[in-house]
């Protein structure tokens, strides 16, 4: 009878350790997914500020060119 009652928690010890390494799979694949996804929208805002800058850049060197002709002509 003892040995049936250490059986069963044997199981049942057994079966909670499964559900623990399912839910630690899950959790750990989810991590991955959103570090993904996050190295993903670093990368994109990155190359969109570097864009942004370059067009910013280019205006401002059309300003001055702009400038310098206009002085120019008065």
């Amino acid at each position: 009878m003892e040995s049936e009652f250490f059986e069963a928690r044997k199981t049942e010890s057994h079966g909670t350790l499964l559900q623990f390494e399912e839910r630690e799979r899950k959790l750990t694949n989810e991590i991955q997914r959103l570090r993904t996804y996050l190295l993903t929208m670093e990368e994109f805002h990155t190359t969109d500020l570097i864009a942004a800058e370059n067009r910013e850049k280019s205006l401002r060197n059309q300003i001055a060119q702009l400038d310098n002709s206009n002085c120019a002509q008065n």
